[in-house]
């Protein structure tokens, strides 16, 4: 009886373990795919001040969608955390608004050579966007 009682506390102790180190390591991966994710966000505003800084040759509007194919399949990817499901979807929502304005907007305003009403856009809404996303994902790697 008593050995019956303690292999069914261990059972119970490695199941409780094994759901804690799950769980833990689920987080992990959030928060590494957070921090991972800034960085492709980071590439892609990169691309696009090259392009808007004059480099606007073939190779750097296809740098300029392919970084931004890659930023956007990272956060459409987002591993969620538990509790953070608002915080994600904000994320998700601006990230959204910030590439179609770029895609629909800025990049044809730069190759029309319209470089004023481009810096009025990448420099205004397009920055604050690109700031929120930041923080956003600052947020859900630091929590």
């Amino acid at each position: 009886y008593l050995i019956e009682k303690l292999y069914s506390k261990e059972i119970l102790v490695k199941r409780i373990l094994i759901i804690l180190a799950f769980t833990f390591s689920s987080q992990l991966n959030a928060t590494s795919t957070a921090e991972v994710c800034k960085s492709k966000v980071d590439n892609a505003r990169a691309a696009i001040l090259e392009l808007m800084g004059g480099n606007v040759s073939v190779d750097q509007q296809n740098e300029v969608k392919e970084s931004t194919n890659i930023a956007n399949s990272c956060l459409m990817d987002l591993a969620i955390p538990r509790g953070k499901e608002d915080k994600v979807s904000e994320l998700k929502k601006i990230w959204i608004a910030f590439k179609n304005t770029r895609e629909n907007e800025l990049v044809p305003l730069i190759l029309a050579g319209k470089k004023e009403e481009a810096k009025k856009i990448g420099t205004g809404i397009q920055s604050e966007r690109i700031g929120k996303i930041k923080a956003l994902l600052y947020q859900l790697n630091a929590e």
